[in-house]
């Protein structure tokens, strides 16, 4: 069925596509181990259906769904393969695909973006801290000293995203993300200090009571966020001092 499936992205038929996702999303649930042993190739498949811009958006969202689906069916599979490293690469490619801003869309579409973050944060609270966090730190660390802004983007993002599932394992490195973090704030592009706002209402929304006690840190990043010429920024700066504020004493 993927050559199938193949066959008809070639022809530009990404309806059938999509529906040939969801029968291989029912049988990935299904308890009858049927695709088991092909698990690996449709994964990998899937992936590069994913990370295909050229593709429309419902295509690509049906093909992360399903590596998802296998992440929370078959978790042992997924780690034995060890699938996390090329998974999260293709997440995180995701994430920092450029957008064009639209005045007139819809709030609520997806976007590669959205899509793939919110398979990162599933995968991430289904999987063990020990196998998402160290593709996620490595990956986030690469696109961090990235010239490009989207990039950069994508790595304050997935380390935000990750505060949820892999709290335990950021709680280790807490010290080092927050300087990270509160760096990215004075950063010249709006869209990597939008990001930066991001991480820290996740961080203080998961990672309490221990995020607290870098109030000295993460407050004066906040507020200098504010102060900012962009108005997305001074939004995301409100709901980050806003979940903050939540948790101090």
């Amino acid at each position: 069925m993927a050559a199938v499936m193949g066959q008809c992205l070639e022809a530009g038929d990404e309806a059938n596509a999509c529906a040939a996702f969801g029968v291989f999303y029912e049988l990935v649930a299904s308890p009858v181990p049927v695709l088991t042993p092909h698990l690996p190739d449709l994964v990998s498949f899937s992936l590069q259906i994913a990370a295909t811009p050229a593709l429309q958006v419902g295509t690509r969202e049906a093909a992360i769904e399903l590596v998802t689906s296998v992440a929370e069916s078959k978790s042992k599979l997924f780690k034995s393969q060890g699938m996390a490293p090329a998974v999260v690469a293709c997440i995180f490619g995701m994430v920092s695909e450029p957008e064009e801003k639209d005045e007139e869309a819809d709030e609520d579409e997806n976007t590669p973006s959205s899509i793939a973050l919110m398979a990162l944060d599933t995968i991430a609270i289904r999987l063990p801290s020990k196998i998402m966090f160290n593709p996620i730190m490595t990956t986030a660390a690469a696109m961090s000293n990235s010239p490009d802004p989207w990039q950069r983007r994508a790595a304050l993002m997935g380390v935000g995203v990750a505060a949820e599932g892999c709290a335990d394992a950021v709680r280790e490195q807490l010290d080092e993300l927050v300087t990270f973090i509160a760096h990215a704030v004075a950063d010249a592009d709006p869209r990597v200090r939008d990001a930066a706002c991001f991480a820290i209402r996740e961080f203080s929304e998961y990672l309490q009571p221990d995020i607290s006690s870098h109030h000295a840190t993460l407050l004066p990043a906040v507020f200098k966020c504010l102060d900012d010429a962009g108005e997305e920024v001074k939004e995301k700066a409100g709901y980050a001092l806003e979940s903050f504020a939540e948790h101090l004493e």
